[in-house]
């Protein structure tokens, strides 16, 4: 982005004081402000198109031997990515979709990878505003600015930073809102937000602020992780290849050969026609050519060829001549400037960087960086040097990397690449390439193949300031995952060094993944080739992703992988076929892509264990379907497949038809079902022939073979008593045990008719105040109905089962096949339920079977978010106490509700109670509950009410001696659960006083992280924490996580002996987390300890303590130091987690334990973890 000075104008044209927006609504003055409004409008618009015609248009280059262009936005090729692609032309560009949505606001995200010019490309749509473009008219203001020189939280003080023509009268974008005028915002740089400046430039994407501001933000391809706030996506891939050649023939109008052999370079590099597809350096390139007559191999060789050519001119203009050698020695020190400063995210060199290299004669400095000014937040100006293109940089610094090669400085060389990857430099890749571009004729690449890090990931995260209560604390923001290099850039280094037996022994020393994931590129589909030839016993798995973007499977060599995977130790294959992207070929044939891959699968048929295969896109999927159902019959060792495409009718019956015949299959996972009755009844075969232990299935709502339903009935003779008869008979079976439910709850008796018939798609039911469908199947032709029939098989052997509900009546027929069913081991539902659809329990049948089952071991219904009401929940207690022979060992309840009115009446503790006696759970999940209590005035006054308006704290433990007990329970997690009473909150360690679990070895009383919609509103002291806890608890306890709180950071004196004597009672406890949290610094001032070095120091066998996304102070990190050297020493191996945390305390604490002579320490920055003994 050009300097502050580039777009100001002095005259002062704008609105007029912050009084004016009042004025507006003034009924007097109305008519003459607004008139006063539009005259400064009209002033604003002119002289800011003004600004941009001089600045970008005028002819203005950053050096004078380039032949002024001028460029159209037609000139650049785009390609939409998301569904607007499905409705756009083949030939729509970018001046289409403005006029297109011309009466509305838009937000266009534009993704592309260096070099394509994406901040040219946004100057040119400012470039054409100002000289009055037809597509962008309806914009009265665009609005250019730079994301990564951000400052101020305050949109509209950031824009009269950058254009003092807005910022003499003190802009108030407001005013345009007011008088809907529509403008344009061009976001460059917008992957290189940051902090604050996040939330508000995400609000004004949305709209929520400014909803007539439209916006096309400029991101680096696959860095941005908000594409989900715009509407369309499009990728930006350079000038398009015949303006490139339109340029070729500007700068050689008289010299055909020349053009000719530029047009042939294009045709047959791709590094090449990549590199020019950037405008300056399209002009560049052609300009080198036209002095040297050379036409360079590599990337790296026609940057350096441009550099020296520029230089070179440079130093004719004053009668000198350049020194190659001179010039290459010069362009090394420099390139030591270039990777210190790229490494430290700075795309520009400072005065003190180029000392000694600037030249009064010279324009640029050493052919490829130009002089410019920056404007500091203190307004204090200051001399820069940025390069024509960030590329010159990168090749500078890789220029240097190849000198320490040639040098044999290879400490050095692994100095200066470790420090690449420890700052996330991203420039990381292009420098590495260009490096092993120039090494790669030498034979020298494992110089640096060899000292790449091995694969990595690490949390970036940013500090976050807020406040509470009248105290401020310091949090982080949970960070984003940054990896070093993954698979696919390893792959194209590769590429680029030669598939020497060297180098790719370097690259497998990297790979820590034992699963090549591979983009279908050709990079990566050789690389792996090779790689599977050389160490095929190295690798279990193979993951396979292509798209339409890529060329077609039949010119990748794919083949040849697949040989070589058969050949290999690999028994498990992911492939992935993605129809959605935009077509890189207008020709492709999606059957022919589709017959490919079934020709792949047969070259793995005999070795296959495991098959994973998934279709995105609008394609008909029959010659897949075909290709496996041929497959299968023959894949000896396959045990489980995965089928993750739509499967009609016809697919699904092709498919388990052919399943029969498969000998060791197990596993069957189909998350995408459309299937009629038909494929579902092929399935229940399936099921009863005993071929299947695990099945995952998802049912698609949208269309659930309920048409298909109605042709099938013509063809199906059906007694006419059958449905009736059947359920009398379960009515049968179902009294005994709903009478022995009714009982335990307490409920007043009642008969239960047999066919009680509740509104017309319930069958029989229970009504007391809510209506209680019945497991009992109704009987319709939906996928659960077969499912149903199959688990009630005799030859059913389904031990593993994870479906999706469509509709509610799912539940009844799940139901009836629990309670006939006697193979399940595992299962788990996962829907929508409607929320209190005229009383309806729809989660009652499918309790209600899970209650009778005896051998069910783990159960996740985290899925379905249910809501129980009183009456609900005490009779599904009721179900669950009245079976003294339940085997559940893990239970996962996530995010239900629990909706209670606690009467003195209820028996819902005594059957909770007597729920925990009878099972054997040993894991429970109720993160993220909600349990909703409420009483009459009396009993809160009583047993809940407290001084705080707003909280409320039950007396249970003062009153009864019962407790809900548990000597099996050895995991409780309570991550995020909110417990009210009267909609006053109750704190959840203050009730923990009911549970009695002597075994419990995990207990997690996390609250909702920080940074989430819901974040936690109480600062704690640890001591109150700790002592809501039991003692029965306490002992056995081995990791507490306490995760996402807010503590306060310091234990008075007074608070220090009781904490001592809580702490030293913790007898087992291993590990303890404070990850996401924040500690509250406040002013006591009697003597205080840190509250993190305490618990280290008096917990009796700690050894873990996480600290993980947490902001750590340096005078914590200092006192924390102290505490675990104190634990090292006395023979405990410490480990503190430290990943994603901000602050100067961790780096402090790192220092001070690595200068200990007592105590050995290893961090691994992998994983974030201290390790000190």
């Amino acid at each position: 982005m050009d300097s502050e000075e580039n777009l100001s104008i002095d005259n002062s044209l704008l609105y007029g004081d912050n009084n004016d927006l009042s004025l507006i609504s003034s009924a007097p003055e109305s008519l003459p402000t607004f008139q006063m409004f539009r005259e400064k409008k009209i002033k604003v618009e002119e002289e800011m198109k003004y600004s941009y015609r001089v600045m970008l248009g005028g002819g203005k280059q950053p050096i004078h031997w380039l032949v002024i262009n001028k460029s159209h936005i037609e000139d650049w090729e785009i390609q939409f990515q998301n569904d607007y692609a499905e409705v756009s032309r083949n030939d729509e560009d970018i001046t289409d979709l403005f006029i297109k949505c011309a009466d509305e606001r838009i937000s266009i995200l534009l993704e592309g990878a260096q070099g394509t010019g994406k901040s040219s490309f946004l100057k040119q749509i400012a470039l054409d505003w100002g000289r009055g473009a037809a597509y962008l008219q309806h914009f009265n203001l665009v609005l250019l600015l730079d994301c990564s020189t951000f400052t101020c939280q305050d949109f509209d003080k950031q824009i009269m930073k950058t254009y003092r023509i807005l910022k003499q009268e003190k802009v108030n974008l407001q005013k345009w809102e007011v008088q809907n005028e529509p403008f344009l915002l061009l976001l460059d740089c917008f992957d290189k937000l940051h902090g604050e400046n996040i939330e508000m430039i995400n609000k004004i994407i949305s709209g929520e602020t400014f909803f007539k501001c439209s916006v096309l933000a400029a991101s680096r391809e696959g860095k941005s992780v908000r594409k989900n706030l715009f509407d369309i996506l499009v990728k930006l891939k350079g000038w398009k290849e015949e303006t490139v050649v339109e340029v070729i023939h500007k700068q050689f109008p008289h010299s055909p050969n020349k053009v000719l052999a530029l047009k042939l370079k294009l045709s047959n590099n791709d590094p090449f026609k990549f590199l020019v597809r950037c405008p300056l350096l399209a002009q560049l390139a052609c300009l080198a050519y036209e002095d040297t007559g050379d036409l360079p191999a590599t990337s790296s060789e026609t940057l350096h060829s441009i550099m020296r050519c520029v230089f070179k001119r440079e130093l004719f203009k004053t009668g000198r001549t350049l020194h190659d050698q001179n010039f290459d020695s010069s362009l090394i020190i420099l390139g030591q400037k270039c990777l210190y400063n790229l490494s430290r995210g700075r795309n520009y060199l400072r005065t003190e960087d180029i000392a000694g290299f600037a030249r009064r004669y010279c324009t640029t400095i050493m052919g490829f960086l130009i002089p410019t000014q920056t404007t500091r937040v203190s307004r204090e100006k200051r001399d820069q040097y940025e390069p024509l293109h960030r590329s010159f940089m990168e090749f500078t610094a890789a220029f240097y990397l190849k000198s320490l090669s040639d040098k044999n400085q290879l400490e050095q060389l692994a100095k200066e690449i470790k420090e690449l990857f420890d700052n996330n430099c991203e420039s990381l890749e292009h420098i590495l390439n260009y490096s092993l571009e120039m090494l790669a004729p030498l034979n020298a690449c494992s110089d640096i193949l060899t000292r790449i890090p091995k694969q990595a990931e690490k949390v970036i995260s940013k500090e976050i300031v807020r406040e509470l209560s009248g105290h401020q604390y310091t949090a982080s923001d949970g960070g984003e995952i940054w990896k070093n290099l993954d698979q696919a850039g390893r792959m194209r280094l590769l590429q680029t060094s030669g598939y020497s037996t060297a180098n790719v022994g370097s690259i497998l020393y990297g790979l820590v993944d034992d699963t090549p994931k591979i983009q279908c590129s050709a990079a990566e589909v050789n690389g792996w080739t090779r790689i599977l030839d050389f160490r095929c016993e190295s690798f279990r798995c193979l993951d396979l992703h292509w798209s339409t973007s890529c060329s077609a499977l039949s010119e990748l060599n794919i083949d040849k992988l697949f040989k070589a995977t058969n050949k290999s130790q690999i028994k498990k294959v992911i492939l992935e076929l993605d129809f959605s992207q935009p077509y890189v070929n207008s020709s492709f044939d999606a059957s022919e892509q589709l017959r490919h891959a079934g020709h792949l699968l047969d070259e793995i048929s005999e070795s296959v264990g495991v098959l994973q295969i998934k279709i995105k896109g609008s394609v008909v999927i029959f010659p897949i379907i075909e290709a496996i159902s041929k497959m299968v019959q023959k894949a000896a060792n396959l045990k489980s497949l995965c089928l993750d495409m739509e499967l009609s009718t016809s697919n699904l019956s092709m498919l388990t038809s052919s399943l029969l015949r498969c000998e060791n299959l197990d596993t069957l996972m189909i998350p995408k079902v459309t299937s009629g009755s038909c494929g579902f009844k092929q399935l229940q075969n399936l099921m009863k022939a005993g071929k299947l232990l695990t099945l995952e299935i998802t049912m698609n709502p949208s269309f659930f073979g309920y048409k298909l339903e109605e042709n099938e009935s013509n063809n199906e003779y059906v007694y006419e008593d059958e449905t009736l008869i059947s359920e009398e008979v379960k009515m049968k079976k179902l009294t005994p045990l709903l009478n022995k439910v009714i009982k335990f709850a307490s409920f007043s008796e009642k008969e239960v008719a047999p066919a009680e018939v509740v509104v017309g798609s319930l069958h029989p039911s229970l009504r007391f105040s809510n209506i209680y469908p019945l497991p009992i199947c109704p009987g319709s032709k939906s996928g659960f109905h077969y499912i149903s029939q199959s688990l009630s098989n005799k030859h059913n052997r389904l031990a593993n089962l994870t479906a999706s509900i469509t509709e509610p009546q799912d539940l009844l027929c799940l139901g009836d096949g629990l309670m006939s069913n006697t193979s399940l081991k595992t299962l788990k539902i996962s829907g929508s339920l409607p929320s209190d659809e005229k009383h309806v329990v729809w989660s009652f049948p499918l309790l209600l079977g899970i209650s009778t089952h005896l051998g069910l071991v783990e159960i996740d219904m985290s899925g379905l978010k249910g809501v129980l009401d009183s009456e609900s929940l005490e009779l599904a207690l009721a179900g669950f106490s009245s079976n003294t022979a339940l085997s559940l060992n893990k239970v996962n309840l996530s995010g239900w509700t629990f909706d209670c009115n606690i009467t003195e009446k209820t028996n819902m503790m005594q059957s909770l109670i007597q729920v925990f006696k009878n099972c054997r759970i040993t894991i429970l999940d109720l993160s993220d509950c909600k349990i909703k209590l409420g009483c009459n005035q009396r009993q809160f006054t009583l047993y809940f009410e407290m001084d705080d308006p707003y909280k409320s704290r039950s007396l249970w433990h003062e009153i009864h001696d019962e407790k809900i007990a548990s000597s099996t329970l050895k995991s409780l997690t309570m991550k995020g659960l909110k417990v009210s009473i009267n909609d006053k909150r109750m704190c959840l360690h203050q009730e923990m006083s009911m549970i009695s679990c002597p075994n419990l070895k995990l207990l997690d009383l996390s609250s909702a992280p920080i940074v989430s919609s819901d974040p936690p509103d109480s600062i704690f002291h640890f001591l109150e924490m700790l002592s809501g806890l039991p003692l029965a608890i306490v002992t056995s306890l081995e990791t507490l996580k306490l995760d996402n709180h807010l503590f306060h950071q310091h234990i008075s004196s007074s608070q220090g002996p009781a904490l001592r004597e809580h702490l030293a009672r913790f007898e087992n406890l291993q590990m303890i987390s404070f990850a996401g949290g924040a500690f509250v610094s406040g002013n006591i001032r009697q003597v205080k300890e840190d509250l993190l070095k305490f618990c280290v120091e008096n917990l009796p066998s700690v050894e873990q303590v996480s600290l993980d996304n947490m902001h750590i102070s340096k005078e914590q990190g200092i006192v924390l130091s102290r505490a675990v050297k104190y634990k090292a020493k006395r023979g405990f191996t410490m480990k503190i987690g430290t990943r994603g945390t901000t602050g100067q305390g961790i780096q402090k604490m790192l220092t001070i334990i690595s200068l200990s002579k007592f105590v050995f320490s290893e961090f691994s920055s992998e994983t974030g973890t201290l390790t000190v003994h």
